[in-house]
């Protein structure tokens, strides 16, 4: 994986809502995506702290995982949230918003792939009859790459 990539969809921490084992898993999501560990206030600092301090069921400790995940969330793709997965509050990545989605097909912000023009220059969503998804991102000259998708 390269440090520009955006990250992909899925699971980075499953099983566990030890703020101990969050903020160890998450931290090294933000390590493998360039993203300082410094820049996240006081993380370098808990990262050399042992399981069983007294810190990790402090308060301060839930403040410094809310700010981890909101650095994770604005390393996710258009249309995708990092946080619990909807279906189990234990697994912790970067899913599709599917609200999101409707809602930016609903209001005109989001084409569909088929019906733009080859000079469109933005984000469009293909959707296929079995239900599968993709976010692709189209450069004005008639590329496109995918974003991301999903079955």
């Amino acid at each position: 994986m390269t440090k520009t990539e955006q990250p992909r969809l899925g699971s980075i921490s499953h099983g566990t809502l030890r703020t101990y084992d969050l903020t160890s898993a998450l931290a090294g999501t933000l390590d493998d995506y360039g993203v300082s560990l410094e820049s996240v206030d006081g993380l370098t600092d808990a990262l050399e702290l042992d399981e069983d301090d007294e810190f990790w069921n402090s308060e301060e400790a839930s403040w410094l995982l809310e700010r981890i995940e909101d650095s994770l969330m604005d390393l996710a793709a258009p249309f995708t949230y990092f946080g619990a997965h909807p279906g189990d509050g234990s697994d912790y990545g970067f899913w599709p918003d599917f609200d999101a989605v409707d809602m930016a097909r609903t209001d005109g912000e989001l084409p569909d792939t088929a019906t733009v023009p080859e000079d469109y220059n933005g984000l469009s969503v293909d959707v296929n009859d079995h239900g599968n998804m993709a976010i692709l991102s189209h450069d004005g000259a008639g590329n496109r790459t995918i974003v991301w998708d999903c079955v």
